[in-house]
């Protein structure tokens, strides 16, 4: 072998451990009261498929997304999470835990309103949600979760100490959700779907992909793509709306998306800036002051956008809540708030979510 060529391959294996290392996080996760390591901690990029657990040492390195803004939570029985918003590769990062000191006991469930299992079956409604995805959903630990149903105020709570573990057989997946918060709230005395008033589903998640590359799997992950909110914001910054059979809608009727939004690139995907929000025009109400009519103009009330997918004529309601959304290169939200949902996309939930570093 030659004396450059010797060279040559050297240079490239003490490279590769370079590159590896710049690309992690890596560090080491204490408890804040003692000092002492916390061991099999559970370290993952949000809603994605990457993690790790924490050795004997408390020490964790776990590789990240290359050009994209990701959250690293770190999790482990007993603590509270702990959240590394739009993470950087780092060396010995030190993270402290601090202990929950607000777990949440089982509350006795008033049996005048709803049993146990008419609870379960509705937390599974708005938690796995009610597509032909969720049919093949289960979750493996059901006895993991506390259920209150608030009978004064038509409110369904749930919370979970341990992730909740389920298992996605359409889609390949086996998920770990740290549930944050879950609410339900009803019209009146009643658990029946169609009588929610607004539903509240949050938390953090991490994928195991169990697919195997089997080609059903392959091609229901694309489907669930196609018809997400996802794919919708990434058509829509990209100006191929009607290439993804999607339709924009306005107070009813159907818009060019250049007249209320804007686009622009970032390092991290797009920023869909906000130009104008529909909005309805109130009647006007005509009033008696000192016997004479007086008319006060009616206020405009803002509406949300319609979207309608033309290939599955299912439709979805958008309530944006800010003046830009920031979305990655596949459409996902980076920030969640920004925008709410309704309708088809509403409907989705954890049975058809798939992990940011999915791809197609």
């Amino acid at each position: 072998m030659s004396s450059f060529l010797s060279k040559f391959i050297l240079f490239v294996v003490l490279m590769v451990p370079f590159i590896s290392v710049a690309q992690a996080l890596t560090g080491k996760v204490l408890d804040q009261a003692t000092n002492l390591p916390v061991a099999d901690a559970s370290v993952f990029i949000e809603n994605s498929s990457t993690g790790v657990v924490t050795d004997q040492n408390g020490y964790f390195s776990i590789p990240l997304i290359p050009e994209k803004e990701v959250t690293v939570i770190i999790s482990a029985l007993g603590y509270q999470y702990h959240l590394i918003e739009n993470a950087r590769p780092e060396n010995n990062r030190i993270v402290y835990l601090t202990v929950d000191e607000n777990q949440m006991e089982e509350m006795i469930i008033d049996k005048r309103f709803f049993t146990r299992e008419e609870l379960l079956k509705c937390f599974k409604t708005f938690f796995v949600g009610a597509t032909q995805n969720a049919k093949k959903t289960q979750i493996k630990n059901e006895d993991d979760i506390h259920l209150y149903y608030d009978g004064e105020n038509f409110k369904l709570t749930a919370w979970a100490d341990k992730p909740i573990k389920v298992y996605n057989s359409n889609l390949g997946y086996e998920i770990d959700f740290h549930l944050a918060e879950f609410e339900v709230k009803f019209r009146r005395l009643s658990i029946n779907p169609a009588d929610n008033e607004y539903s509240l589903l949050y938390g953090y998640t991490f994928f195991k992909d169990i697919g195997n590359h089997k080609n059903r799997i392959i091609k229901n992950r694309k489907e669930v793509y196609q018809n997400s909110p996802a794919n919708f914001f990434r058509s829509l910054a990209e100006h191929a709306l009607s290439e993804h059979h999607f339709l924009l809608y306005a107070n009813s009727l159907p818009i060019e998306e250049t007249q209320y939004f804007s686009i622009h690139t970032t390092p991290a995907g797009y920023s869909i800036n906000v130009l104008k929000k529909p909005v309805k025009q109130l009647p006007s109400i005509v009033m008696k002051v000192d016997n004479k009519d007086v008319t006060v103009a009616g206020k405009s009330e803002e509406q949300p956008f319609h979207v309608m997918n033309t290939k599955t004529n299912a439709t979805s309601v958008l309530y944006i809540g800010a003046d830009a959304i920031s979305i990655d290169k596949k459409g996902n939200l980076l920030k969640a708030n920004q925008v709410f949902f309704g309708g088809f996309f509403g409907d989705l939930k954890v049975a058809d979510m798939l992990p940011v570093d999915y791809r197609e």
